[in-house]
């Protein structure tokens, strides 16, 4: 009996899982859109950490190589958007391409630097506790 609600159980499920995707007509994909990363500013250094990380996923590099890594990676990122102008690179020149590299780049090699991270946060957080004792 055990083993009939076992495969019931299974049957169902299965049931379950099949009808939605028999429903989809072949117009009904969707294809993701990387422009997304480059519609903000936020989005574009989120997009760098992220691909950063699956750089030294795939090769082992030290703190110094990372910092390099991510640098690159910005800046390569930055010039294929203003390049294709997408999201925050169309209509700004290469002097304010430059500026957006440079300005992620710190952010994500600060971001990678998790025990400055951790301090800083440490210390404000005793600055929090000294100015509430007051």
């Amino acid at each position: 009996m055990k083993r009939f609600i076992l495969f019931l159980t299974f049957f169902f499920a299965l049931f379950l899982v099949s009808v939605p995707l028999m429903a989809q007509d072949a117009t009904g994909g969707t294809i993701p859109d990387f422009t997304n990363l480059f519609a903000t500013y936020a989005g574009f250094c989120a997009g760098i950490v992220v691909l950063t990380g699956l750089l030294t996923k795939i090769i082992s590099l030290n703190r110094l190589g990372r910092s390099i890594a991510s640098w690159v990676i910005s800046l390569l990122v930055a010039l294929l958007g203003w390049w294709l102008k997408l999201g925050i690179f169309s209509g700004i020149d290469i002097v304010g391409v430059l500026g957006i590299v440079i300005s992620c780049g710190l952010g994500a090699n600060v971001i990678y630097n998790i025990s400055w991270f951790r301090d800083l946060l440490a210390n404000l957080k005793i600055a929090e506790q000294k100015s509430t004792k007051k």
